[in-house]
């Protein structure tokens, strides 16, 4: 199911928007209430939804880009600044694997590819893909309670579909909850301390993360 809520008109309330998984977000004038609608976006996204951020085309109009708790509790994915075409550019993956860049062998700026430069990573932690120039172009991060949220430097237009879906599908699957790792610290032992300086020992520690991650011991 695919709808449009106009955001100028008016902000949704926060269960209209719980019947969808992902919600893409972007402005070619004001929000009608850019404050609400930020700060109604960062509850969205809390109820472990996904939230793709677009950009405006319009900067610098006074509440073209979302604030509230968007802005201010750590879901913003880049920081934002005048908008430009990226006629000419060519996007380039950090992440070549990502399924946000699925079936995308390539991707031409054109006249329509507006981006906003300078930008910069903000509460997104990876970087998928950039434009040829180094700004970022996708970037993918999570909430602060949970919930995946994307950032698209690049203002949507009908040719940019599929690349829009991808990142639609990425947003709107749930975030594993982490596992926690085991950890063996060998065979019991048993040492007499001759001395009184003690005994030394060794432990032939292992350990296992269900999720994957790296381990460390200390």
């Amino acid at each position: 199911r695919v709808d449009t809520i106009d955001a100028m008109s008016g902000t949704p309330t926060l269960d209209a928007l719980l019947q969808y998984d992902a919600v893409l977000t972007w402005s070619d004038a004001a929000y009608g209430d850019s404050a609400a609608l930020g700060s109604l976006l960062a509850d969205y996204v809390d109820q472990d939804r996904g939230v793709v951020q677009s950009i405006f085309r319009s900067y610098p109009e006074p509440g073209a880009h979302l604030e509230g708790r968007w802005a201010s509790g750590g879901y913003r994915s880049f920081s934002d600044g005048p908008s430009t075409s990226g006629s000419g550019l060519m996007l380039v993956p950090q992440d070549a694997g990502h399924p946000i860049l699925s079936g995308i062998p390539d991707f031409a700026g054109n006249d329509d590819s507006y981006y906003s430069i300078p930008a910069s990573l903000d509460a997104a932690t990876t970087l998928v893909a950039s434009w040829s120039d180094g700004a970022p172009f996708i970037t993918t991060g999570a909430g602060p309670s949970g919930g995946r949220i994307v950032g698209l430097n690049l203002f949507p237009a009908p040719r940019d579909i599929p690349l829009i879906a991808n990142a639609l599908l990425f947003a709107a699957t749930a975030i594993a909850a982490n596992q926690p790792p085991t950890a063996d610290a060998g065979a019991d032992q048993t040492l007499e301390a001759t001395s009184s300086t003690g005994a030394s020992f060794m432990l032939n520690g292992s350990g296992t993360d269900p999720d994957g991650d790296p381990l460390t011991f200390t």
